[in-house]
């Protein structure tokens, strides 16, 4: 499952949701005024070119992502050993 972004700082990597190859990076934050806590309004520099100001509610971790897929392919390996042993 896809990992919200927690406490977004500039330099963290996010993605759209449903979209990972629509990735980019932080370069900016601003604390929402009367906001739950952690949100923040984050200007993101797109993986296209394109710079866009987004809610981080409504942003996934990139990084999660990467550890998420990380762990799927060490279960995957660990099946694919035991099929090529039958």
């Amino acid at each position: 499952m896809a990992k919200k972004l927690q406490n977004p700082k500039v330099g963290d990597y996010v993605y759209k949701p449903f979209a990972p190859s629509m990735a980019g990076k932080i370069i900016g934050c601003v604390k929402l005024a009367g906001a739950f806590p952690g949100d923040c309004s984050v200007t993101v520099k797109w993986l296209n070119g394109t710079v866009t100001t987004e809610t981080s509610w409504h942003l996934q971790d990139f990084n999660g992502l990467i550890a998420e897929h990380q762990k799927r392919l060490a279960t995957h390996t660990k099946t694919l050993e035991r099929l090529e042993k039958l």
